[in-house]
């Protein structure tokens, strides 16, 4: 499918497992999750015989998926693929979007309205503060409006309720 929207990966079977295992852990109070997920495949790869070099190049694709500035910035082609498609939800049709949204509340239901409100708004601006939010040119053309759309909708929403 990605092919077709032109975005092809080099190195198919490392995208792949890394966006098998890249949420593999992931516990909405942990702030390691995707380190943890690297872990974890990099245990099941090498048990399987899988090249140690290629074991690295996984692993550092789905310690990327943090989003961080640095892992955005630094990212190479297949990684930045890996990326957008992690983003991918943030440029869903409006219904979607919002059950969506609805998920990532039940999955922060430990933190108060209040703080959940001003963390999810403030993490929502840092997406919408960075010149693109898909790396893949593709992608961006495909994407970028939608999901800025969704983000600003949601941003509004927060800051309504507060």
């Amino acid at each position: 499918d990605l092919e077709r929207h032109g975005a092809a990966a080099r190195d198919t079977h490392a995208l792949t497992v890394a966006a098998l295992f890249h949420d593999m852990i992931y516990d909405a109070t942990r702030a390691d999750n995707e380190e943890a997920s690297a872990r974890v495949a990099a245990i099941h790869l090498a048990d399987l015989g899988l090249d140690a070099s290629r074991v690295a190049i996984v692993e550092r694709m789905i310690v990327a998926t943090r989003h961080s500035a640095t892992d955005v910035a630094s990212a190479d082609a297949d990684t930045a693929l890996l990326l957008d498609c992690d983003l991918s939800i943030l440029a869903a049709p409006r219904e979607r979007y919002l059950a969506y949204a609805a998920a990532v509340r039940h999955e922060y239901g430990h933190a108060p309205d209040d703080a959940f409100r001003k963390g999810r708004a403030k993490v929502l601006a840092g997406f919408l503060a960075r010149p693109r939010l898909y790396a893949t040119p593709a992608l961006a053309t495909l994407w970028e409006a939608a999901a800025r759309a969704n983000l600003e909708a949601e941003i509004a929403a927060l800051t309504a309720s507060a």
